[in-house]
């Protein structure tokens, strides 16, 4: 007899760079977040990354109710970092994050051409990717790329916020402005506010976004329509604020405050040319909204608005700025973060037993392989199973900590859960896989035990998953939609001292039909439902001795039968067969009361 053919499940993935989240102290940690840019503008998908500011105490500026440590968890949570970077490893003390994943920043940049970072993957191999795929060619129009300078003291935080900067360089790492400027052929430019108009309007490339190439991410503004964001560049907060809404997806225009005047008109038109009815309704107009960091009055944005003059009035609003960090009350605006891809794909493969052995989407460029780097990007999987049958999760909590010990992986990828999916690292641009995948109740057990329940299947739960197994997974649970189906299975349904009862078929095709409507559909699922082993058919034959009734299965039927009741032999009536015997009873799950 041949081995029934193995289930086949559906792995859907995409590909995209580590996210990192760094850790500063506070908002005001000058030194750490131009050391975070620095760090962020060498690596592929850069911008994305986030900053996190730890506190152990609440601010005394802080609007909100939470505490320090409430507000560096919200932050985490809502970015979803792949790996925290610290300079102190002791910032990430308390956090409640997988000390696997925290790396100190020293250990992290390596003194190496080839791999100068232990995790992640440098521009500087994208740069030799993106040269030979476009920029080797010669264009009517050329591409400008340019490398911001500051224009005036005070504004490098600014500039380095809003265009990138690369760190200093030396005999033992990558000079990647350098590499910057050699491939691509970039200038140097002094960022005046005309010029941060044109940088930030206009299709000018520069060391920020040179990092998101071959990178989908959808850019969203504010909830209807234009964001512009008002910031002083003097202030780390402001800075970081800004550098986190653009991380998250948001795309705002930024408005620095001593360039106020000079980009005034600027600002005007461009505010109206953002008021323009909605696209998909007519009658609601969109609109500019304007932001500013969380430490500033939101009555003086207002004054900011009202000053600017906008035709009409009601072409621009202030906002406060979005509480990204905490979940808001139901129908309240809450933007979403965008989801990056580098690629993706979609395949079904064989689960053989627990284990699944597939391949991981490509990255759209190859990556140097060195065995100083442990992963240089992420995929996020989702599983899925349309046959409902073998049983294997196809979702997971997203807070769950223990993914590694329902998922076994093989290699030893660093495996964990997240909004979007399981996210597993990886190495080089076509890694494969190969995993041992859990089933739901054991990802249920899993989550119920790290939040201190103990769990135990009842002999009621465990028929519950025999009678879903049965139909066909959930999705064959509409086999059963039928009150007057579901009432004359109760009615069928045996107890510890009276076995199932029995019925016709045509009583079944009659308590389906009263549902349906239709007998051909009510005859369609009476098929369905024998074949899904919920019902079973035999014979009811009257014992010689006692009178008493009893239904035997086909594959039971013999000359000789014994009764029920009163355990004596009698013969089949061969000479005077019943004319009607054929009747149907529940059989497993179905057959037990209730």
């Amino acid at each position: 007899m041949k081995d029934p053919a193995p289930h086949r499940i559906t792995i859907s993935q995409r590909s995209r760079p580590l996210r990192f989240g760094y850790l500063l102290r506070g908002f005001y940690d000058d030194r750490g977040f131009r050391a975070g840019i620095r760090l962020f503008t060498s690596l592929w998908g850069g911008m994305y990354n986030c900053f996190i500011p730890v506190y152990r105490h609440r601010p005394r500026w802080w609007r909100g109710s939470q505490s320090g440590r409430e507000i560096t968890r919200g932050y985490i949570d809502a970015f979803e970092p792949d790996f925290l970077i610290a300079e102190d490893s002791e910032l990430a003390d308390g956090l409640d994050y997988d000390k696997n994943r925290v790396l100190e920043a020293a250990a992290m940049i390596r003194q190496d051409h080839l791999a100068p970072f232990s995790h992640g993957v440098g521009v500087h191999e994208l740069f030799d990717w993106m040269w030979k795929k476009d920029f080797q060619y010669v264009k009517r129009t050329p591409p400008e790329l340019v490398v911001p300078r500051v224009a005036e003291r005070g504004l490098g935080a600014l500039v380095a916020a809003c265009f990138g900067e690369y760190p200093s360089t030396n005999d033992k790492r990558p000079d990647f402005e350098g590499e910057f400027k050699r491939v691509f052929g970039a200038k140097d430019l002094r960022v005046s506010a005309e010029e941060f108009v044109r940088l930030s309007t206009e299709r000018v490339g520069y060391p920020l976004s040179a990092g998101r190439a071959h990178l989908e991410v959808p850019r969203r503004g504010g909830p209807m329509g234009r964001l512009i964001f008002f910031l002083d560049p003097g202030s780390t907060q402001d800075l970081v604020d800004y550098w986190n809404l653009r991380a998250y997806g948001m795309s705002a225009n930024v408005v620095p405050f001593p360039w106020f005047d000079e980009l005034t008109n600027h600002v005007r038109t461009s505010v109206q040319a953002a008021h323009r009815p909605h696209p998909m309704n007519p009658d609601l107009m969109l609109r500019t909204t304007a932001l500013t960091g969380q430490s500033h009055d939101p009555e003086s944005l207002a004054a900011l608005v009202a000053s600017l003059k906008a035709d009409p009035p009601t072409s621009i609003h202030p906002a406060s700025y979005p509480r990204i960090w905490a979940k808001a009350p139901r129908f309240v605006y809450h933007p979403r973060r965008s989801r990056i891809v580098a690629s993706r794909g979609e395949t079904d493969v064989p689960l053989r037993g627990e284990h699944v052995r597939f391949q991981g989407c490509s990255l759209p460029f190859s990556t140097t392989r060195s065995p100083h780097r442990k992963c240089d990007s992420v995929r996020i999987i989702r599983v899925g199973d349309w046959s409902g049958l073998s049983g294997v999760a196809g979702a997971y909590p997203s807070d769950l900590k223990s993914v590694k010990t329902v998922v076994e992986s093989f290699p030893m990828h660093l495996v964990w859960s997240s909004s979007g999916g399981i996210v597993a690292t990886s190495e080089g641009a076509e890694p494969s896989f190969y995993w041992k995948l859990p089933k739901s109740s054991e990802v249920c057990r899993a989550w119920l035990h790290q939040h201190g329940f103990a769990v135990e299947v009842t002999s009621a739960g465990k028929l519950l998953a025999e009678a879903v197994r049965r139909l066909g997974g959930l999705h064959g649970a509409w086999l059963l939609a039928s009150k007057d189906l579901i009432d004359l299975l109760k009615g069928m349904a045996g107890r510890p001292d009276r076995p199932a009862r029995t019925c016709t078929g045509s009583q079944l095709l009659e308590a389906i039909k009263k549902t349906t409507g239709d007998r051909d559909q009510a005859a369609y699922i009476l098929h369905r439902l024998i074949r899904s082993q919920i019902f079973e058919l035999g014979v009811e034959l009257q014992c010689a001795h006692c009178g008493e009734r009893n239904w035997y299965r086909l594959e039971t039927l013999s000359a000789s039968l014994r009764c029920h009741r009163c355990l004596q032999d009698f013969g089949f009536p061969i000479e005077q067969p019943p004319k009607s015997p054929w009747r149907y009873r529940t059989i497993g799950p179905f057959a037990v009361e209730n």
